[in-house]
This record gives structure tokens, sequence and C-alpha cells, in this order.
């Protein structure tokens, strides 16, 4: 008697039992920084700002400047431009009605008409307005007894106001000609404890060349 042989049953091939694919490995996502309200993160010097070539002195090449950006103790550059008057003794100049004082209070930056005006570190804005001679002014208190004065703004010019916090590098102003000025230029003034300061020396020593 012949017997049927024995089919040996194969196993079965289905998708419920092939073995699973390993777990995925994909590494968590980083969140994001919380930035706050009126906050901005500090600019980096070799992305953004305005760059502008400085002219020529005294037969060197030209330089090319960096404004509105931090530098790293948190200051930045108010202005592009050359420096057009030092800050101290000058001979009087006379022009449509007035004459400019001996003595000069600060630095006088020539970024053009229009130029951006940054302020030179956080702080909050104690004036915004005309002021005599200096015409549309800006003063920025930056605490523990430090501040900067900003002069001849252009009409419409002001970005901020009374009483507005700002950070280091935030645009303020656009340069102009009010008041007692000689063409479109900034007055920049540097104070310590209400006085002026000459603010050549004093930006250097954080880390702004003006």
């Amino acid at each position: 008697m012949l017997r049927r042989p024995r089919w040996t049953r194969r196993p079965s091939t289905s998708a419920s039992c092939r073995p699973s694919s390993p777990p995925s490995r994909t590494p968590p996502r980083r969140p994001s920084p919380t930035i706050r309200p009126g906050w901005r993160l500090p600019a980096s010097p070799r992305s953004s700002g305005e760059r502008r070539s400085a002219p020529k002195r005294n037969g060197s090449p030209p330089r090319e400047v960096l404004v509105g950006v931090w530098s790293a103790p948190g200051w930045a550059r108010p202005t592009s431009g050359h420096r057009t008057s030092g800050f101290g003794p000058r001979s009087s100049q006379c022009g449509n009605g007035y004459c400019s004082t001996s003595y000069h209070y600060g630095v006088d930056l020539s970024g053009g008409c229009g130029a951006g005006i940054y302020a030179a570190a956080a702080g909050t804005v104690v004036y915004a307005g005309y002021n005599g001679g200096y015409g549309n002014y800006i003063k920025i208190d930056h605490g523990g007894g430090i501040g900067t004065g900003y002069a001849h703004i252009r009409p419409g010019g002001f970005y901020v106001g009374y009483g507005q916090r700002v950070n280091a590098g935030d645009l303020i102003g656009s340069e102009g000609n009010t008041g007692n000025a000689f063409g479109c230029n900034l007055h920049f003034e540097a104070y310590v404890n209400g006085s002026p300061v000459n603010p050549i020396p004093f930006l250097a020593d954080r880390g702004v060349s003006i």
C-alpha cells in the first residue's frame, strides 16, 4: 500500500510574522530660543549691519566700517562715515544767523543726509525732540551714570520716542542738519554722571572706533 508523501509546510512570510524594523533613532529637535517681546538676538558682525567704506586718511587705504552691530562688550558704532570734527577746543564758524561754539562737547560723524543713527548701547530714551542748537535730539540713559546724545536728526527722522527701551545697534533716527549744523551729520556726545566726556576714548574703551 502506497502512502502519500508528507509535505513540509513552509513558514509563513506574511507581514504579521516578519520581524519588525528597528526603532528610529532620529535625535530630538532642540527647542527654539525664547525671544521676549521687544527683544532681538544680537547681530553677527559678519552677517549683518550696514557696511560702508570710510574715506582715505593721510594716503591710507579706505577702511571698512560696520555700524549698528554689537561689539564684544555690547556697544555699537552710532553711524557710518568719517569723523569731521573732534572733541575739545576748535575755531568758531559762522553760518546762516548763528556761529558754532569754540569748544566742541562731542564728535561729528558724517554718514550723509538720511544715514542711519544707531543706539550706542542698550538703555532708555529720556529725551526725543527739538533742543535748541542741537536741533532734533535724542538722549539715551544706559544706567550707571552713563548716557549718550544724538543731535542734528533730520525732520521726521525720529524712530524712537520718550520712555522707549532700545538695544545696542537699534536704529533710532537718521542724519540731518537741524539746529546749528553745517551740513548733514551726527553730533554724538557721551556723558558720565551728567557731564560730557570725549567720545573717542570713551567708545574705544568699549571696543568701538569712531
